[in-house]
């Protein structure tokens, strides 16, 4: 079961030293452009994606790391290797994607975010796992832990999908991923999440309201925060909006504090994240940082970073992407959260 000790022992293992950051960032800047490789979709593209092992540069969200370094870098753990994807986790497109035209000859708006191919570590490399699980030859991603009623444990908790094998670590060959409920969680339970699409969330379930919840977010097309925000059903659903300061989260501490909002103001909000554009933002790690949480009806808890300027970054997407929403919209909210 995917119980809180080991939920307490991932988000351990997930903090980066001090070397291992500058190492990384030094790898950054002297990088070429990245562009991503094409594949067929299946566990032999999964394989390649998850590779032997996943260097753990910082982690957003549900993984606190130590102020200093998540104050600098604030990626999700995951590092792509020149070639398929840029270090930072950002989407750049290849001339064949461009116009929106993708690998499989459909056309399409927005930005692609492509599939990782990382390679195996050097010796000596320093290499922690993230929480991951292969579902029908995706890759889905640990993002974030809820504690919730048994009741609302129940109600979530959908359609049985399998057992995870619980045979990656971070020494794990490619063929150890090219085998479907592949993880690094050991072994566990894995289920739909119900209301949900499981192309994009899955979950673990210990019948004692702790839920894992794992997202696919790669090898997709983002235009809109309709395009990821709608697919966790915030409109309509909101119960709270809630933040805490940067200082708190810097420290993992696990504050929340309710913002009073009126109806009209939070469905302003919701409404203008979902029609935000999304689009890559180098710089946002310099900009004022708040904090914000929406909690929904079934118990759900979405983790934003609220960005001076009307930017909103999702905390469980790596790199650069951020979504710009109205001024109308953003600002409201943004000046509440204080």
């Amino acid at each position: 079961m995917f119980k809180s000790e080991q939920i307490a022992r991932m988000k351990e293992q997930m903090r980066p030293s001090a070397e291992l950051v500058a190492r990384v960032r030094e790898q950054v800047a002297s990088a070429p452009p990245a562009k991503p490789v094409w594949q067929s979709w299946g566990l032999r593209a999964a394989a390649t994606f998850a590779a032997v092992a996943v260097i753990a540069v910082a982690a957003w969200g549900f993984p606190q790391l130590g102020q200093s370094e998540k104050q600098q870098t604030g990626e999700a753990p995951m590092v792509g290797t020149a070639g398929t994807f840029s270090v930072s986790g950002n989407s750049q497109i290849d001339e064949d994607t461009a116009g929106g035209k993708s690998g499989a000859g459909q056309v399409q708006n927005g930005v692609y975010i492509p599939e990782l191919e990382l390679e195996e570590p050097e010796p000596g490399t320093i290499v922690d796992m993230i929480g991951l699980i292969v579902y029908r030859g995706s890759i889905y991603t640990f993002s974030n832990d809820l504690t919730l009623t048994k009741e609302q444990e129940t109600a979530l908790r959908g359609e049985y999908l399998g057992r995870t094998k619980g045979n990656i670590d971070e020494w794990s060959k490619q063929d150890d991923y090219a085998q479907e409920f592949a993880s690094s969680i050991g072994v566990t339970d894995v289920y739909a999440m119900n209301g949900y699409d499981r192309d994009f969330r899955i979950i673990t379930s210990d019948g004692q309201g702790n839920i894992g919840v794992f997202e696919h977010l790669n090898g997709i097309w983002l235009q809109t925060g309709q395009d990821l925000f709608g697919k966790m059903g915030i409109k309509g659903n909101l119960k709270t909006l809630s933040w805490q300061p940067l200082e708190e989260w810097d420290n993992g501490e696990e504050n929340r504090y309710e913002v009073s909002l009126s109806s009209e103001t939070a469905e302003l909000f919701i409404d203008g994240l979902y029609g935000s554009v999304f689009l890559e933002k180098p710089g946002w790690r310099d900009l004022e940082r708040k904090p914000c949480y929406l909690t929904l009806k079934d118990g759900t808890e979405i983790c934003l970073m609220l960005l001076q300027g009307g930017y909103v970054k999702y905390l469980g997407m790596s790199g650069d992407g951020v979504f710009q929403m109205e001024a109308s919209a953003f600002e409201k909210v943004y000046d509440a959260l204080a």
